[in-house]
């Protein structure tokens, strides 16, 4: 839904508006008090990490690490998503790790992405 803006089998689950808020900036890196160390540095959002943005400052990939190591990854912008499923608890995962697999993929895709 999060990748189709609110749309699931081809029914609209969610607004388009809301889809847009979850995205927006609402906490910069230095307003966080607290985050896992698979997250330091990164921006949040509503309910997901912003990792990346674009040139004008919107979320362009989003995560959310879960506790016991699995990292889903939005990419916004070039419109793909995926899972890592690490068997780790969120401390021991390796936030350089996923952001290099996610270039490798970005690699393959192609760019476009602003």
């Amino acid at each position: 839904m999060l990748l189709n803006k609110g749309m699931f089998n081809n029914k609209q689950v969610l607004t388009e508006s809301s889809i847009a808020e979850m995205h927006k900036l609402s906490a910069e890196t230095n307003q966080i008090k607290y985050a896992p160390d698979a997250v330091k540095g990164a921006q949040y959002g509503i309910g997901e990490w912003i990792m990346e943005t674009n040139s004008q400052g919107n979320a362009a990939s989003v995560a959310v690490p879960a506790l016991n190591g699995i990292w889903p990854m939005i990419d916004l912008c070039r419109g793909y998503a995926f899972v890592v499923f690490t068997g780790a608890f969120s401390g021991d995962q390796k936030k350089d790790f996923y952001m290099h697999l996610k270039a490798i993929i970005d690699d393959n895709i192609g760019s476009g992405c602003q």
